[in-house]
């Protein structure tokens, strides 16, 4: 009967968890990801973060990416983890995971923690290509 019982509780489990939600990044949101944004407004640790104001990340459809988040700009590889968005080590030799916490046709919210600061970026896509 314990047997039986186990056994039960163990397919229960690995169903549920088989049928829980995809927290993957999906193909329409890589999709929208495309493109240069630009920052709108930026926090570190909460408070406004003013000296990011020049802040933008440029993706584009064969995994490369630009951005000047350490200060000068950069480029590297980056791909999809579960429902992140990683940085792989390129100029900078650092990788970073950013959550996308909201994306539209023209707005992208990024979320990461970065030598120990919670950052979220509030991004507008740029209307010119103008870096």
């Amino acid at each position: 009967m314990r047997k039986q019982l186990f056994i039960a509780l163990s397919l229960s489990l690995a169903f549920l968890t088989a049928c829980g939600p995809d927290t993957s990044i999906d193909q329409e949101t890589q999709n929208q990801l495309i493109g240069k944004w630009e920052l709108q407004k930026a926090y570190r640790n909460g408070e406004v973060a003013e000296s990011l104001d020049e802040l933008f990340f440029e993706f584009t459809e064969v995994g490369e990416m630009r951005t000047n988040i350490l200060g000068s700009t950069t480029q590297a590889d980056y791909l999809f983890e579960g429902e992140k968005i990683v940085q792989t080590s390129g100029d900078n030799g650092m990788e970073i995971a950013y959550d996308v916490a909201e994306i539209t046709d023209t707005s992208l919210i990024l979320t990461t923690t970065l030598r120990r600061y919670n950052f979220k970026f509030d991004l507008r896509r740029a209307t010119t290509e103008t870096e």
